[in-house]
């Protein structure tokens, strides 16, 4: 048997060797085909007999494929390239012999050792396989997810090159930056540099609540796709930097339910179930439940005295994914979820306490924090003979309550007790074509082409109660009881976008692509600053009572790209695209004043190759990203007080590059590592804030982006022992490990604040059993204990120390897994 796979699979590769050539010799003629959906072996029978075109597929890659509608005029590459969508099987020519079918794993030897996977992927918005994007794309695999137990999004940015994010004063806040990109933080903020989605539903649509939306679910998950560069094309607004698409796993019409526990040291557990079923049969309608739930002790200590207490975090929530086709063209879904975290100010600690090993939080005020997000889309998919048409509708709701202690010390000084509120309703009707046929030798054609319109609003009331301030530079000054600053922020941004991509391929090994987007964004914003006095409680306004901004703000982003296939294994691509992302307008206790737009600029190049009878995968890239009138977030004391004050710097560059190379050197252990190297700088920001004090915008040219370290890391080996312990179960043993070089959190003067945060290296370690319906494993996560800052925290008040949001400790346990 062993012998008779090896000479098909030699058979195979010879005949793609004469491919090119040969292509053109079969499927050169249009002809009417009606195939219906159906399991796909059936289907591909029912295409021999009608086009007389001969198929050659292993049958362990079919079972279980259910193959998509084909009906029209069109020729037999063209039907059997439509018939095979999202099964993750491609269609490859062998001449006047017909075609052969690769698919997720070719034809794999009993050594296990070939890894030519397509994988599918959604980042020019339609699916299609990851080597055939003309860009740089990191997916992070179901398995991959699963296997290293990935519970958010922080560990998901520690497995992506050039990806990094900063931490906030909760374990619910994130905000990532790519290749330099980063997220503001500021209630002026109307659209992200990195976009998140899920499903490619934006839960981030402004920035400073996107340190929230970015901390997507991911439970239950197909895979998550991150495009690096800007992607304003594909995904619209707020993508200057890069874009990151969680993408969940879709109901099926087969019943299964999943259970999964884990018990840790800090101490803390959380649980999860997975039931997807049939409701009505014959894909009529088909539902999966996901319900999940956390509650954890925390890592970081809060000193009220002796002795220590803890810190925790508890969420909990549910995502139910419905599908539905009523016809073999027609597919609809739906999605709703719901998830609440709530959780003390567990995230923050003092930089001694974090240069010590022990991360404590010397506050003398920690309350109950609490986010509740709501989402809902839909999605109708209509295969008609020229293309597929895509409507989607979307909305996400947001609702954050944050009572903190601000001064960072053990003296009751100042509490801030802020509140925010975000609601967004989108939607998309998008057209892909299928490929036409151009006259003579021209080569074929495909199009896409769509509207997006999007409505945010979003709003923040924060009540400052300061029994202290401080007078700079050394006065303290005690105020009565009653003594509020309240700081309120009302804004709405309209969104719209008209897009279109014209891909021309003159021969097979060749696609040129140019695509063209319009945005508008309309900003309305409102804010006031009240400060009441006691005892006679009036109401004082100062500085901008009920004060009204509004601007429109529209651009072109153009993109380009090339990509050539010198051979099935070794392909090169050059690509060219843009990015936009809407100005606002900063409100302060005594201001509200614009800043302007942002505009990016990159070329990239990249090749992937696949090497070594398919025992290496490599994928390599570099890029030159230039931005204009970069929006950058500093903190300055304004009326004592720090206040996130957003500006326009002239100008910033990036250049760097990823290398990720995939290996299995024998059967059963495999060998990950995803290497980013990224050098960044504002070029030009004479614009800065007033840090030196002398009234004039200071010149931080030449300082490096923030959140932007050089280096980032991550490797990961799993071996997999090829024979059972017993029954299916195999013993396996898995190590990860994260780097992540210094960084700077924020931007600052180093002779006042700096924002200069230590790199990190994670490592974890995990051993088990997995099998067919069960997995169990013992784990030690940060096994080095670890202890890293992920970004610099200032007190509201000037004059206490700062402190920093950290990563959790050392911590182990098991995890099981039960599927019925």
């Amino acid at each position: 048997m062993i012998f008779f796979r090896k000479l098909f699979g030699l058979v195979s590769l010879s005949s793609l060797a004469f491919a090119s050539s040969a292509y053109g010799q079969i499927g050169s003629e249009p002809q009417p085909i009606d195939i219906p959906s159906q399991p796909l072996g059936a289907a591909i029978g029912e295409f021999v007999k009608e086009t007389g075109v001969q198929v050659s597929v292993d049958t362990r890659l079919i079972e279980g494929s259910q193959s998509a509608a084909v009906k029209g005029v069109m020729t037999p590459s063209q039907s059997l390239d439509r018939m095979l969508t999202g099964t993750g099987l491609s269609a490859n020519s062998l001449g006047s012999d017909g075609f052969v079918l690769r698919g997720q794993f070719a034809l794999e030897a009993e050594e296990d050792t070939l890894l030519d996977e397509v994988v599918i992927v959604t980042t020019r918005r339609a699916e299609e396989a990851l080597n055939d994007v003309p860009q740089s794309v990191v997916v992070l695999g179901e398995d991959f997810i699963d296997q290293s137990d990935i519970d958010d999004a922080s560990e998901v940015f520690n497995n992506i090159p050039n990806v990094s994010f900063i931490g906030g004063s909760n374990p619910g806040f994130i905000q990532p930056s790519v290749r330099g990109a980063s997220n503001l933080v500021g209630d002026g903020a109307t659209s992200p540099a990195v976009g998140v989605f899920v499903d490619g539903q934006i839960i981030n649509p402004t920035s400073l609540l996107g340190g929230i939306g970015s901390q997507a679910n991911t439970l239950d998950l197909e895979r998550v796709e991150t495009v690096l560069g800007p992607q304003n094309n594909n995904f619209g607004r707020g993508t200057i930097g890069g874009a990151v698409n969680f993408v969940t796993k879709k109901p099926t019409d087969e019943v299964e339910l999943v259970v999964d526990g884990e018990i840790g040291s800090f101490p803390d557990g959380k649980g999860s179930i997975v039931l997807n079923t049939p409701i009505i049969r014959d894909g009529l309608l088909s539902a999966r439940l996901v319900g999940f739930g956390s509650a954890s002790d925390g890592f970081v200590d809060f000193l009220t005295g002796q002795p220590k207490d803890s810190i925790g975090f508890s969420d909990g929530g549910f995502r139910l994914n419905l599908r539905s086709r009523p016809t073999d063209r027609l597919t609809i879904d739906g999605s709703v979820s719901f998830d609440r975290s709530q959780f003390d100010t567990s995230n923050i600690a003092t930089l001694a306490s974090i240069d010590a090993g022990d991360p404590v939080f010397d506050g003398a005020f920690v309350d109950e924090n609490q986010v509740d997000r709501l989402r809902g889309n839909i999605t109708i998919s209509q295969e008609f003979d020229s293309g597929r048409l895509n409507l989607k509708g979307s909305f996400f709701s947001s609702d954050n309550d944050f009572p903190n202690d601000t001064d960072l010390t053990s003296f009751d000084l100042v509490t801030t007790f802020l509140t925010q509120e975000n609601q967004i309703v989108s939607g998309e009707a998008r057209f892909d074509s299928r490929k036409f046929n151009l006259p003579k030798t021209l080569g074929q054609i495909a199009f896409n082409t769509g509207v997006s319109i999007g409505f945010t609003e979003f709003s923040s009331s924060s009540v400052i109660d300061p029994g202290t301030i401080f007078i700079p530079p050394a006065t303290l000054l005690t105020l009565p009881d009653g003594f509020d600053i309240t700081l309120n922020s009302d804004q709405e941004v309209l969104t719209f976008g008209v897009f279109g991509e014209l891909r021309w391929q003159p021969i097979e090994q060749l696609e040129i692509a140019g695509g063209l987007r319009y945005n508008l964004d309309d900003v309305t914003q409102t804010g006031e600053t009240i400060n009441t006095i006691p005892p006679i409680g009036l109401p004082l306004p100062v500085g901008v009572p009920l004060t009204l901004g509004e601007e429109t703000f529209t651009a072109l982003t153009p993109s380009a790209s090339i990509k050539y296939d010198w051979t099935d294994r070794l392909s090169t691509y050059f690509s060219f695209s843009t990015g936009f992302r809407a100005g606002g307008f900063n409100i302060t206790t005594t201001s509200l004043d614009s800043f302007e737009e942002e505009f990016s600029l990159q070329y990239e190049g990249g090749v992937r190759a696949s090497l070594f009878d398919d025992r290496v995968a490599i994928t390599a890239s570099g890029f030159f990203l230039d931005r204009n009138d970069v929006q950058a977030t500093a903190l300055e004391l304004i009326d004592g007080i720090f206040q996130p004050v957003i500006g326009n710097a002239e100008e910033a560059r990036a250049i760097g590059g990823e290398i990720g190379i995939l290996v299995k050197p024998i059967s059963g252990l495999t060998l990950d590592t995803k290497w980013g190297l990224n050098f960044t700088e504002f070029t030009e920001f004479t614009s800065g804030p007033d840090f030196d004090g002398d009234g004039l915008p200071d010149d931080l040219t030449g300082l490096d982006l923030p959140n932007a370290p050089e280096h980032t890391l991550s490797i990961v080996g799993d071996y997999q022992h090829p024979e059972a312990l017993f029954g299916s179960a195999f013993p396996f043993v898995r190590a990860e490990f994260n780097l992540r070089t210094s960084f700077d959190s924020g931007i600052g003067d180093p002779d006042d604040v700096d924002f200069t945060l230590s790199g990190f290296e994670i490592l974890n370690f995990r051993a088990g059993l997995r099998a067919d319906n069960y997995q169990l494993e013992g784990f030690v996560e940060n096994a080095l204990n670890e202890v890293y800052g992920t970004n610099i925290v200032l007190p509201v008040f000037g004059g206490a120390e700062p402190n920093a949001a950290v990563g959790p400790t050392r911590r182990f346990g098991v995890r099981g897994r039960v599927i019925f």
